[in-house]
């Protein structure tokens, strides 16, 4: 089982391409798609608890979401082949998101499908 640890600290770190290079690496790997979108969520979901509580602001926020969208754009093909549809991650990060939470991830996530139609 691929460690997807490193992923999730380059996207709170907002290291672009670090977490472009640990997405491909685990997809390589056999890392399910699925996995390696947990991943990417637990890491925004600890930058939404920093958020909180007041120990990071807005742009060091913005500086993650930017780094899990460039990663996402990697894992989009993957979870579109496992049949992980875009709604699919919206209701997950409903699920149990908080507001600065779901305010990241929401964006994210629905904009990662949103050049192609759903099926």
């Amino acid at each position: 089982m691929t460690d997807l640890a490193p992923l999730s600290l380059a996207i709170e770190q907002g290291d672009r391409e670090l977490a472009r290079q640990i997405t491909r690496a685990a997809l390589a790997e056999g890392a399910r798609p699925r996995d390696v979108l947990d991943a990417m969520t637990a890491a925004m979901g600890a930058v939404g608890r920093r958020f909180q509580a007041n120990e990071i602001f807005v742009p060091e926020m913005l500086v993650a979401a930017r780094a899990m969208k460039e990663a996402m754009g990697i894992l989009e093909p993957a979870l579109v082949e496992a049949g992980i549809l875009p709604g699919d991650v919206v209701d997950a990060a409903l699920a149990q998101a908080r507001t600065p939470d779901f305010v990241v991830l929401g964006p994210l996530a629905i904009s990662a499908w949103g050049r192609r139609p759903l099926p």
